[in-house]
């Protein structure tokens, strides 16, 4: 049962069927058909045991109803004439066959006191639970039955007749017993609407308490500086988007706001989350404030340092970058300098939550990517100051649905648009046996004077060798195109010499760039008008999109080639058709949602989000909006869930989210 997380008899009796197999039509046996699966109600006639001459041990035995004689065989489970006696209701199911009358082989099989007795396993619509090595189905059901038939008439309702009718919601009880053992298979669909409501919405109330508490208590520092706007717009050599300026505004109320901010900015690829982001940065050293800059890998942060450190550097601002695998007399040196409050701007990957790492007054954490982290990594970046603001970022498009629950306790910015100018990106997805077509197109539109990206794969347990093929296919290009200048570029490299490529492809000097993911974020290369990906099977759905983005930032138009590689899954099929088809990343990621699901899209485990039991936040998201309505409803008249409805409502939520609140608000 611990291995399933059951470990109270609240989570037997809401520990959800995977699915459902109607065995409720009963066939009298003179009217059983071979090939044909049946339940069959009768009277035990006779058993037996017969060995046979090659050591197998046969239990038999006779079923009989008004109708007719129906045998039953059980090979090697001699076991059973202790428990099959002449005289005995019986009710079984299985395939029938023909073999000198009809007859059943290794049926299913419940024993009845009598005809009216209660079915459990057969006759009726049976539930089919995950389940694991030792415990059966069939042990499930009983459990979960007995639970039932004990403690269903203790089960107190957590939500308010008023929410019930409201929302057209059965009761707590006819749900737990219809998603269990449903007399009709229309029964099971409200019983799981019932159940994943009163979830989201427990979820809702839980994050509600969340914020509200973390707002009474908690204060902030105020960035005071006014001057931080006239050196940001001094820096920019382009005019902000409307959506850009709307999440600058949003962003500089809370930090003067004398409350901790706690807000996520959700953009698309190339929407310029990053020069909103310098803009708190700009505002909180002007304050006098050190920030720090987390990013999962030290890929990706190595690419905001090669962005934001040019900007920084005009204005005289410090910024020094902090990674695990810089040599020792580096890393001391720039923790030294952190400690001292001499570098106002730290970007880095974990280096920066080790224990070793101090900030003299830290106000402001900017985590990146921050699905890619663990809720108690955040955490441990957060302790590193008092009350520090967070701004946390994601280039990776999240349904709004879905943002109320994964992140329904931080404000959100949305940058909604485009900067203007930017072209739709052509995109295709092919096999090898199209290469030759691909390198031909690649190479007129480098003729034309355009460029193109080349990306390999690179997966975390055969990097060696993904590297090893970006090395190879930048041979095979080089002698494929001569007379232009091919480039790579991939994690291995020494950063200079990663930005001293990048920095040729972007002035023109090299026409083609070989590259693994390092170019996925970061890179504004306006000439390029090309994307191949190699191996495009590999990679993630939100992982391509972000990726294309790389491209479509100039006047030309341009084009991303998918070159599939061997035989192709299902799944990795559905990516790649998608990719041909929507540029909307809100779109990709509701498919990449509909492919993978949204556990493993952005792990709700890492996230810190409680794991949820009944609700399907894909098909469910419906459901989200109006959890969230009659949460806010609730909280607004009883604020502390202190009244007796209110009560309830709160042992609900400890009962379904053990501890959830500990790490709430972490971002």
């Amino acid at each position: 049962m611990a291995k399933l997380g059951i470990a109270t008899v609240w989570d037997l009796l809401t520990y959800p069927p995977r699915r459902y197999l109607d065995r409720s039509l009963v066939k009298s046996i003179a009217s059983l058909k071979p090939g044909e699966t049946a339940t069959v109600f009768g009277r035990i006639a006779d058993t037996g045991l017969v060995r046979t001459r090659r050591g197998f041990v046969i239990f038999n035995l006779m079923l009989q109803d008004e109708s007719g004689y129906l045998r039953c065989l059980w090979f090697n489970q001699p076991y059973l004439k202790d428990r099959f006696h002449p005289g005995q209701m019986l009710v079984v199911n299985g395939l029938v066959r023909w073999d000198r009358g009809r007859c059943l082989i290794n049926p299913e099989y419940q024993v009845l006191e009598s005809q009216e007795a209660e079915l459990v396993h057969l006759g009726r619509i049976v539930p089919l639970y995950p389940s694991t090595a030792g415990l059966s189905n069939r042990q499930l059901r009983t459990v979960i039955k007995s639970a039932l038939d004990l403690y269903s008439a203790q089960l107190v309702d957590p939500l308010p007749p008023d929410i019930i009718a409201r929302q057209k919601l059965v009761d707590l009880r006819t749900a737990v017993r219809n998603l269990h053992f449903p007399q009709e298979a229309s029964q099971v669909p409200q019983a799981r609407r019932r159940l994943a409501f009163e979830e989201l919405m427990g979820l809702q109330l839980l994050m509600g308490l969340s914020r509200r508490q973390r707002r009474q208590t908690a204060s902030g520092h105020i960035f005071g500086d006014r001057a931080w706007r006239q050196k940001f717009d001094s820096i920019l050599p382009f005019s902000l988007t409307a959506a850009q300026m709307r999440a600058v505004a949003e962003i500089e109320s809370d930090l003067e706001s004398g409350q901790p901010m706690y807000r996520l900015l959700q953009g698309d690829v190339g929407s310029g989350k990053t020069v909103v982001a310098l803009s708190a940065l700009l505002k909180a050293a002007g304050s006098g404030f050190q920030t720090a800059v987390m990013a999962p890998t030290e890929i990706l942060a190595e690419q905001h340092f090669l962005t934001l450190q040019p900007w920084l550097e005009r204005l005289g601002i410090s910024c020094s970058l902090l990674l695990s695998r810089m040599d020792a007399r580096q890393r001391r040196r720039v923790r030294e300098d952190l400690r001292q409050g001499s570098i106002m701007v730290a970007i880095g990957t974990h280096a920066l939550i080790q224990e070793d790492t101090e900030f003299r007054c830290l106000g402001l954490a900017v985590i990146d990517e921050q699905h890619r982290f663990g809720v108690k990594q955040r955490a441990a970046l957060l302790a590193k100051g008092s009350r520090p603001h967070i701004l946390v970022m994601t280039a990776t498009p999240i349904p709004r649905t879905l943002a109320m629950t994964l992140y329904g306790d931080l404000d959100i910015s949305v940058i909604d648009e485009l900067p203007p100018g930017r072209l739709p990106v052509t995109t295709r997805w092919t096999t090898e046996a199209n290469r030759a077509k691909m390198l031909d197109f690649v190479g007129r539109q480098v003729a034309q004077g355009r460029q193109a990206f080349f990306v390999c794969p690179v997966i975390e347990e055969s990097e060696k060798q993904d590297i090893k093929a970006a090395v190879k296919l930048h041979h095979k290009l080089q002698s494929g195109f001569p007379g232009y200048r091919v480039g790579l570029i991939h994690g291995r490299m020494k950063l200079e010499e990663r930005r001293r490529t990048m920095d040729e492809f972007r002035r023109g000097w090299i026409q083609i760039l070989v590259a693994t993911t390092v170019i996925e974020v970061g890179i504004d290369v306006p000439n390029a008008t090309v994307m191949v990906v190699e191996q495009a099977e590999r990679f993630g759905l939100s992982q391509l999109h972000q990726l294309r983005g790389r491209i479509g930032r100039g006047s030309h138009r341009s084009y991303c080639i998918l070159m599939a590689g061997g035989s192709l899954t299902p799944e990795a099929r559905a990516r790649l058709e998608a990719m041909q088809v929507s540029q909307d990343g809100f779109r990709i990621a509701e498919r990449d949602l509909e492919i993978r699901g949204p556990g493993e899209l952005w792990g709700s485990r890492q996230h810190g989000l409680p794991e949820l039991r009944l609700a399907n936040l894909i098909s469910d998201a419906s459901l989200i909006p109006p959890a969230k309505e009659e949460a806010a409803r609730i909280l607004e008249r009883d604020p502390e869930l202190a009244s007796a409805e209110g009560r309830e409502l709160k042992q609900f939520i400890k009962r379904r989210f053990p501890g959830a609140g500990d790490l709430m608000g972490v971002g």
